[in-house]
């Protein structure tokens, strides 16, 4: 892969999975911006019963381009799930997204234990757009509101 193949979507088209490994003590490959994705976090959930992992996204010899910190605990006898909190950081953009975590899961699951049946992802996309538009002003002078608090178009009841 060159280097203007490193960016979230890109994909090492031999395995036809996203290049990942799991990290060792002292990578420095990656940084978490975001508390849940931090070692901190994963030792804290580990008190708790749930198996923490950090695994660097990117590729063989190429800067990592994030660390993922997922979560794994049993679910029930025989079953386990993981949770990847608020990760991926990485936006792949509105339209590649499904596509993005489909092919992610699909790299993570040789690395977790053979009974984990899902991986739950929480992206924190959806609440960097919500707080994108909080508070700012739109084209049309108002000052930027949510669905939930949208004012009732004439007509409608309230």
């Amino acid at each position: 892969m060159s280097s203007e193949d490193v960016r979230p979507g890109a994909r090492d088209d031999a395995a036809g999975v996203f290049p990942l490994r799991e990290a060792e003590p002292g990578d420095a490959g990656g940084s978490a911006s975001n508390f849940l994705q931090t070692e901190f976090w994963g030792a804290f959930k580990g008190q708790f019963g749930w198996q923490a992992r950090r695994f660097l996204l990117g590729g063989e010899g190429q800067t990592y381009l994030e660390s993922l910190l997922v979560l794994e605990r049993r679910l029930a006898p025989g079953f386990s799930f993981a949770y990847i909190p608020h990760g991926p950081e990485r936006d792949p953009g509105e339209g590649e997204r499904a596509r993005y975590l489909a092919g992610l899961a699909k790299a993570l699951k040789p690395q977790l234990s053979r009974n984990c049946v899902f991986i739950r992802f929480d992206p924190p996309w959806a609440l960097r757009e919500d707080l994108g538009s909080s508070g700012a002003d739109s084209e049309d002078g108002t000052e930027g509101e949510t669905d939930a608090l949208a004012k009732p178009e004439p007509g409608r009841l309230k």
